[in-house]
């Protein structure tokens, strides 16, 4: 408890990112890690296998940019390094073990940014109608020509800060509340698609719950519904062991990954 204390501390964070809870998410996200370091592991290897697979497929290597780089541990840093020219890491914050991670790689880049354009908005927006236009007006474009973009384990994510917080701030509508999730997700896609080159999607196609007799209690669509890219491979991560569930739910997340070309 000590040593998340002290990271929540001594973390940079822009106040919008502390205020959102955003920082106290990622601190609580390490340490769970470090409990369950078997599962997530076994995750964040296949993740780097599909990062590889869409580095093979670029052919020109000047520069690639990841959107929610994390805690780094799900990308194969050393090789990209070797790659590319230019290797953009884009998250909201880094903790300090990644940056020490990247600190001896010259050619690595760390970028705090929110890639939705619209979170600092959602502290001071007077409805859900008013988030709405702002996100239509706001929509995120990228400074850099990626010859690879990779998105990871990011987009399902996207909505539920920005959806919880219009719950408990405006006690939103069901209806507007998907359309604001939709949006989000599919703004998320399109930045993808806006770049040339090799785009790669690695995020939740499913999230199922079960019982400790193995039953199914929950399965539903994390991406609202939005049409996602084919996928090219799948795997299951067990994101939430029993152990780590106060109600003895075992959540896991059905992973899928896309690669495409321009």
């Amino acid at each position: 408890m000590l040593k998340e204390i002290y990271q929540y501390l001594s973390t940079p964070a822009r106040p919008y990112v502390r205020k959102l809870g955003l920082l106290k998410e990622s601190v609580a996200m390490e340490a769970r890690y470090q409990r369950c370091q078997i599962e997530w592991q076994l995750h964040y290897n296949q993740c780097q296998k599909v990062i590889l697979q869409a580095v093979n497929k670029t052919a020109v290597k000047n520069t690639i940019v990841i959107l929610g780089a994390g805690s780094l541990r799900d990308i194969p840093l050393e090789n990209l390094a070797k790659s590319f020219k230019r290797v953009i890491l884009i998250d909201l914050l880094f903790l300090k073990q990644a940056r020490n991670q990247v600190a001896k790689y010259p050619n690595i880049q760390l970028v705090e940014m929110d890639v939705t354009n619209g979170l600092e908005a959602l502290l001071n927006v007077g409805s859900i109608d008013e988030m709405l236009v702002h996100l239509y007006e706001n929509s995120t474009k990228l400074e850099f020509d990626a010859d690879c973009i990779i998105s990871l384990n990011l987009v399902t994510q996207i909505p539920l800060v920005p959806v919880a917080r219009m719950v408990k701030k405006f006690n939103a509508d069901p209806a507007k509340l998907e359309k604001f999730a939709k949006l989000l997700i599919q703004q998320h896609l399109d930045l993808l698609n806006a770049q040339k080159g090799v785009k790669c999607l690695i995020a939740d196609r499913e999230i199922s719950e079960c019982d400790k007799q193995g039953k199914e209690i929950d399965c539903f669509n994390p991406a609202w519904d939005v049409i996602m890219p084919k996928v090219d491979t799948k795997w299951n991560w067990v994101a939430v062991p029993y152990k780590e569930s106060s109600a003895n739910v075992q959540k896991t997340h059905l992973v899928g990954c896309s690669i495409w070309l321009e």
